[in-house]
């Protein structure tokens, strides 16, 4: 039976990736730790099958206001920017919720002392304008899943709320999550069948937990050092089959965004000009978390 990867790559395979201009209508403070910036807009009509945590990147003006360049696309599916184009500084987000009827997509921003995405958000107000280039697929619920488990730091919160909150099972599900502030937890909904471990350390959060006596779905999101170390466990010392885990860096220690961006970008290209499949899980894996 397909398990999390098998069907996040369906989704991605059937996936048709959008750049479309979107205005702000609010932003507010959640937590001490997260705003969360609500935006609508017509194109939304492109936004096909939603998902729970899809994941997307706003187009920031390099100044933080003006105009940008929507990215074009080449036969590899990669996008580029031509000479001459006003490149954006890209910043990855996840879908909290989204209204398909009100065409409004809600997402939330962690607070970070300096940074691009930080200054921007800071300086919006409704009415303002922003490219977004969607979507990724993160999350997909594997045929004949017995259990979930979700290890994730604060950088994944807002995808793990998304996720739980649209699970539609009673079968149990738990979480071993950081956070900055100890008011972030409020953004995880509660639910019945869902056991939540808020812990410091993610590497060592799993020792103490018994190898999963059911068919259990993992989904892993946080610095990428860390999910490796997850990953090793889950594979090799629990057993977990690959197709049942989801492992993703959020970010990468000593790196921001644009300089991964630019990284994981050369590996994408070089793994097309091989003829491998851009949208295959697996592959994301191998390059993103440098396997």
């Amino acid at each position: 039976m397909p398990g999390i990867r098998q069907k996040i790559r369906a989704l991605s395979t059937a996936n048709r990736p959008f750049s479309i201009t979107v205005r702000v209508e609010s932003v507010r403070q959640l937590t001490p730790g997260f705003r969360r910036v609500t935006v609508s807009s017509d194109e939304f009509g492109e936004y096909a099958d939603p998902a729970p945590a899809d994941a997307f990147k706003l187009l920031i003006p390099p100044d933080g206001h003006g105009r940008v360049d929507f990215p074009q696309r080449g036969e590899d599916g990669l996008p580029f920017w031509p000479e001459g184009a006003v490149q954006p500084v890209l910043r990855a987000f996840t879908v909290r919720a989204y209204d398909a009827a009100a065409r409004r997509l809600e997402f939330d921003v962690a607070e970070h002392a300096t940074g691009v995405a930080m200054d921007w958000v800071a300086a919006t107000a409704p009415g303002s304008l922003i490219g977004l280039a969607g979507m990724r697929r993160e999350f997909a619920v594997g045929d004949g899943a017995e259990a979930f488990l979700f290890v994730a730091d604060a950088s994944a919160l807002p995808a793990v709320a998304a996720i739980t909150e649209s699970l539609d099972t009673t079968a149990p599900v738990e979480a071993y999550l950081t956070v900055t502030h100890e008011q972030d937890r409020a953004l995880l909904p509660a639910r019945d069948n869902l056991t939540v471990h808020w812990v410091t350390d993610l590497t060592t959060a799993l020792d103490q937990h018994p190898t999963p006596p059911r068919r259990t779905q993992v989904w892993l999101g946080a610095e990428a050092s860390v999910v490796r170390t997850l990953r090793r466990r889950i594979l090799d010392d629990w057993h977990i089959d690959r197709d049942d885990l989801h492992a993703a860096a959020y970010w990468k220690a000593g790196q921001d965004s644009t300089q991964l961006d630019s990284i994981n970008l050369v590996r994408y290209q070089k793994a097309a000009e091989e003829g491998h499949n851009m949208v295959d899980p697996d592959l994301r894996e191998r390059i993103e978390l440098t396997l």
